[in-house]
């Protein structure tokens, strides 16, 4: 670690290695599914701005390479060594791969929800990359079709528990009867992601014997 001088850096040093994880970030609406439970969904923003149907209002989804943490998958924050910076879980699944500190792909995505229960909403859908998720269905939508958002798709969850969940998706025939832009989206990178510098990591994994380090709202309750 630098030196820090002045009275302001010190401060702000001494701020950032009290800082308080629980209550970053603003809140969102995520998806959550019972077993068996059956919906439509429209995506509302596409895999990237290449789609004929992009919206520049609304950008593309989001995949993020994370860190979850093995004593609590809803706590998980984005790979440093993206950047080219050091990155403690890595270092941690260098040691020790059945530690389960290695980096996991996610998708996020604005999603429109149609449950038969409630008025349509906006919510955002979390999920992994797996053959349990619907990720390789919609890459594989998002080829067909050369887009996403004029779709209607229909998702369903199958299982609970941490192992045990699938979902399956299926576009609907037709073209969705939506304007996607007349939507409030949740700002993807802000809700769900969180950067945490290298010498913060420990803190915020709870390595450090601090045990007031935090607890993410962590979207859906299964990995895949």
């Amino acid at each position: 670690m630098g030196i820090v001088r002045g009275l302001d850096a010190i401060s702000k040093a001494v701020d950032d290695a009290n800082r308080d994880f629980s209550d970053d970030g603003p809140k969102a609406k995520w998806l959550k599914m019972n077993d068996g439970q059956s919906i439509k969904i429209n995506f509302l923003q596409e895999f990237d701005e290449n789609s004929e149907h992009y919206s520049e209002k609304n950008g593309v989804l989001l995949m993020a390479v994370e860190h979850p943490s093995p004593a609590d998958f809803k706590t998980k924050c984005l790979c440093t060594a993206d950047d080219g910076e050091p990155c403690l879980p890595c270092e941690l699944h260098a040691k020790d791969p059945a530690a389960k500190w290695g980096p996991k792909k996610r998708l996020y995505a604005n999603i429109l929800v149609t449950d038969g229960k409630n008025e349509p909403y906006v919510a955002i859908l979390s999920q992994g990359v797996g053959d349990k998720s619907i990720t390789p269905t919609l890459v594989e939508a998002s080829n067909i079709y050369g887009s996403i958002t004029k779709n209607d798709f229909r998702m369903k969850r199958s299982g609970s528990g941490f192992n045990n969940t699938s979902y399956n998706l299926i576009p609907l025939p037709g073209e969705a009867d939506i304007d996607v832009e007349s939507y409030e989206l949740f700002d993807l990178e802000k809700v769900c992601t969180r950067s945490v510098p290298y010498e913060e990591q420990a803190k915020f994994f709870k390595l450090d014997g601090d045990d007031d380090a935090p607890e993410e709202d962590g979207g859906l309750d299964t990995e895949w």
